[in-house]
């Protein structure tokens, strides 16, 4: 499948195609795509139109061209907050910590994850395996950590650890990515509560039986 995107082979224009990537990511952290322009893209990377087109071939292009280069950053990301010793914590405190991280996470790329959300949603063959791999990524860290901690352990145990998490996800994508949902009230909340909510309520999901 054609990106629709012209890979530079000078590093003065590798520079270029980048400050025009920053340039769209700045932009997404406050607006939707599809209510950005070209032009407005342009003039604050600081070049002309007919630059961004030597480069990419529509909007859409450039869009797939932030995702591309977010999707490593995106796997780091997850890794390094899943990743590392969590001995001896316990099963509370690890739910505080995955949700305080996924909230971080969901604040910090916000616009890039509403971006991609939204580009697969009208481009689903774009969607390949190694994406929906890489989609999965942050539910298998987590669940792990979660059920790490969990006094009884079955071969299900980190499914339902997993479940936990994603249910997690899907209001940080509601409440940040997408704004307030009526599942938590109309009034938005700020990152510190909506982290203790979720924290909570994965805590007490786990712990049910």
């Amino acid at each position: 499948m054609s990106t629709g995107t012209f890979v530079p082979k000078q590093a003065r224009s590798q520079r270029r195609q980048e400050a025009l990537l920053d340039a769209v990511e700045k932009l997404l952290a406050d607006r939707r795509a599809d209510q950005i322009g070209v032009a407005e893209v342009a003039a604050l990377a600081n070049v002309s139109v007919a630059s961004v087109y030597t480069r990419f071939l529509d909007k859409d292009a450039m869009i797939l061209a932030v995702i591309e280069r977010f999707e490593p950053r995106r796997v780091e990301e997850l890794e390094e907050a899943f990743g590392g010793n969590w001995d001896g914590m316990t099963l509370r405190e690890r739910c505080e910590r995955v949700a305080f991280e996924t909230v971080s996470y969901f604040r910090r790329n916000r616009g890039v994850l509403r971006a991609m959300l939204e580009y697969f949603r009208e481009h689903p063959e774009a969607v390949s395996p190694q994406r929906e791999e890489e989609a999965t990524l942050g539910y298998r860290l987590a669940g792990r950590r979660l059920a790490e901690a969990l006094i009884k352990v079955t071969p299900g145990t980190e499914r339902v650890a997993q479940a936990a998490f994603f249910t997690a996800t899907c209001v940080c994508r509601d409440q940040i990515v997408f704004g307030p949902h009526s599942s938590l009230g109309t009034r938005e909340m700020d990152d510190t509560a909506l982290a203790v909510h979720l924290a909570h309520t994965m805590y007490a999901s786990l712990v049910t039986p």
